[in-house]
């Protein structure tokens, strides 16, 4: 029986585990919380688990968290358009604006203080 449970391979500790997948033993952590990674309970206390890996669970880790990235054809640069661009818009200058909608208040206000003045 004993044969039988160490077939995996010896038991491997959490640092050792963490070193193997270039993590830190807080997310090695993080990812036994998850269910990502099964672990072995060796010890017997009820408040505290002792976790140990075993080396095929850290291989079936790795192979279900492997990844290639495929970049996205919509964005590739060797992509043609499709479409021709024909706006006809324009450069609006926002201060410029501003400015004219300033100075025509302060048109307004001196020709109604002179109109005023004239009244007076």
């Amino acid at each position: 029986m004993i044969d039988r449970n160490l077939q995996h391979g010896p038991l491997i500790r959490p640092a050792e585990a963490a070193a193997i997948l270039g993590v830190s033993t807080k997310t090695l952590k993080g990812f036994v919380s998850r269910g990502e990674i099964r672990y072995i309970d060796v010890g017997n206390g009820l408040k505290k688990k002792r976790r140990m890996f075993t080396e095929s669970d850290l291989l079936e880790f790795i192979e279900r968290r492997g990844q290639r990235d495929i970049p996205c054809r919509c964005i590739s640069a060797n992509t043609a358009r499709s479409t021709t661009s024909i706006s006809n818009s324009r450069v609006i200058g926002f201060t410029a604006l501003r400015d004219a909608r300033t100075s025509a208040k302060l048109k307004h206000l001196n020709e109604r203080n002179e109109t005023r003045r004239n009244d007076r």
